[in-house]
């Protein structure tokens, strides 16, 4: 059953979405529905395998759907488009250019404004980043925390109306990827910029989200968890009952995915 949010008019609007790798007949995504409201973070989880990060593709329009339909704003998607971009697992810097000219490569390549008035947007994005200093350096010289911040810099100077970030904390150790998930909401709560945020952690799904789509192995959304903390939020707010509460529904929403399915339970973060 595809659960569809109704209260406004969405964003990004997904619609019986059908999607099966080429020359295989077994559908990853097989009837996927949702809606985005502007200005929201919404996270999708579900079990390994069911299709999240193929659902962000072809947002992203690097994927075609087989059937169905994806609008932003009313218009089809069709092909990749800096209205709405992509950050992947794995960082994708260009090793051979510094921080500065990683982030201003997708507007310059475009032709928006005058270099000069690029790298001026490009050098206070990175001082709000807090990577002013490492404007000259390359990606090597970076941690792995850093390179994960150059990969959001280098986003959001496009001005995307829908950002999707792919499991992006994943791979990096437990304390870093808590600092990047407090950073992440306060660039978030700063600038409302719609994201769509793909994980497979419980206790991180809970703690970024404005609401909660739970996949089920066809890739349809099964379920919707609207999380009811308050904004601004911090790692204070992990200790509260409510973030315990909706630990433990998400929790059970999922195993219920799982039921049905007759698959072993994912592997998740219970914390």
């Amino acid at each position: 059953m595809s659960v569809l949010a109704t209260e406004t008019a969405p964003l990004l609007s997904v619609r019986n979405l059908r999607w099966a790798p080429p020359r295989e007949e077994e559908a990853v995504l097989n009837g996927t529905s949702l809606d985005l409201a502007e200005g929201s973070l919404t996270v999708l989880i579900g079990p390994s395998g069911c299709g999240k990060s193929t659902l962000g593709y072809l947002i992203a329009g690097y994927y075609e759907a087989a059937a169905g339909e994806i609008r932003i704003d009313g218009r089809e998607v069709r092909q990749p488009k800096p209205d709405r971009l992509m950050v992947f697992q794995e960082s994708a810097l260009w090793p051979w250019m510094t921080v500065l000219d990683n982030v201003v490569f997708g507007p310059l390549s475009r032709r928006e404004a005058p270099r000069r008035e690029i790298e001026a947007r490009a050098q206070a994005l990175l001082e709000e980043f807090g990577l002013a200093a490492f404007a000259r350096h390359y990606p090597h010289q970076l941690s792995g925390g850093m390179k994960r911040r150059v990969d959001l810099a280098q986003a959001v100077i496009n001005q995307p109306r829908l950002l999707i970030l792919d499991e992006p904390f994943r791979g990096l150790d437990v304390m870093t990827r808590e600092l990047m998930q407090e950073y992440f909401l306060q660039l978030f709560e700063g600038r409302g910029q719609t994201t769509l945020f793909i994980t497979s952690e419980v206790e991180e799904a809970v703690f970024l989200a404005d609401e909660i789509l739970v996949m089920d192995q066809q890739g349809r959304i099964a379920q919707r968890l609207p999380v009811e903390l308050p904004r601004p939020r911090d790692a204070a707010v992990t200790d509260t009952q409510e973030f315990q509460k909706a630990q433990v529904d998400l929790l059970a929403a999922l195993e219920a995915v799982q039921d049905e399915t007759g698959e072993p339970e994912t592997p998740l973060e219970k914390n």
